[in-house]
């Protein structure tokens, strides 16, 4: 049987026993796994992959399982291992996530071969971009085993907040040096079902992942201030906090629910990063 090591990223996401425990009971034994503790997001991405590459000669597939990712039943482990096992030529799966952030399904767990090899990059925002393969890449979007787990389902309201910073940024681009349009019209639509999903349900949480996304929008924001690690951004959260769900929406919903007014919104300011950034370059 194929010899799996898991690596998981934690920064104090509340399921962290709950993804613990789902590993744990799943039927497909030949595992290990071990936990990455609060390093910004580029260096854990880095030690992460240090250690599966460290570790090829001893472990046929690599994991990526994160803190907030809970497996949703026993054989999901073993579901994954079977595509590597029919297909030889398979060096990299994705699959999808139900994520209860956005009430959607969403990209969220990559499985690796033991032969991939992932490159030190400067990116400190997309810092889980695909490795280096020598064989073929499936995305398994549509069917079985995905989706492998839900994602975030009970997030602290800080876990919330960081949602929103960190996809706010990938969505507007703010911060980078360089531009990334179709992550950027990725992200925006999961921020458009974010919105639909605290607009049903008034929950704190996602109003408070919002705020943050519009925070971004008003306020200095690059992929270092959404690091757990840094200061600022929880004296940022101290700020939102104490609003209520009916004080969130009552703020959001005159841009928010205008279809017309939303897009505006993300086209100024993409255009305005994008043209920041050639003059930039000159």
């Amino acid at each position: 049987m194929l010899q799996v090591l898991v690596g998981t990223l934690y920064s104090g996401e509340k399921e962290l026993d709950r993804c613990v425990d789902a590993l744990t009971q799943q039927h497909y034994c030949h595992r290990s796994h071990f936990i990455i503790e609060h390093m910004p997001e580029r260096a854990a991405h880095d030690e992460l992959y240090r250690r599966f590459m460290h570790n090829a000669g001893e472990y046929d597939l690599f994991l990526k399982l994160d803190a907030d990712m809970i497996l949703t039943d026993p054989g999901k482990l073993g579901a994954a291992v079977k595509l590597f096992e029919d297909s030889p030529e398979l060096d990299h799966a994705v699959f999808t996530v139900q994520d209860w952030m956005t009430d959607s399904a969403i990209i969220g767990i990559h499985m690796y071969r033991n032969r991939v090899r992932w490159a030190r990059r400067g990116d400190d925002l997309f810092a889980d971009l695909p490795p280096q393969l020598q064989g073929k890449r499936r995305y398994v979007t549509h069917g079985p085993p995905s989706p492998l787990a839900d994602h975030s389902p009970d997030p602290s309201p800080i876990q919330a907040f960081h949602y929103g910073l960190h996809r706010g940024i990938k969505a507007f681009q703010t911060g980078l040096d360089e531009t990334r349009p179709a992550y950027a019209v990725a992200h925006w639509r999961g921020l458009k079902r974010l919105w639909r999903h605290f607009d049903r349900v008034r929950d704190r949480r996602l109003g408070l992942a919002l705020m943050a996304v519009e925070h971004g929008l008003t306020h200095p924001a690059d992929p270092d201030f959404c690091n757990y690690t840094n200061p600022r951004f929880w004296q940022t959260f101290a700020m939102y906090e104490p609003m209520t769900p009916q004080q969130i929406h009552a703020h959001l919903r005159p841009a928010w629910d205008s279809p017309v007014r939303r897009e505006a919104m993300w086209l100024r300011t993409f255009v305005r990063q994008l043209v920041r950034r050639r003059r930039k370059a000159g």
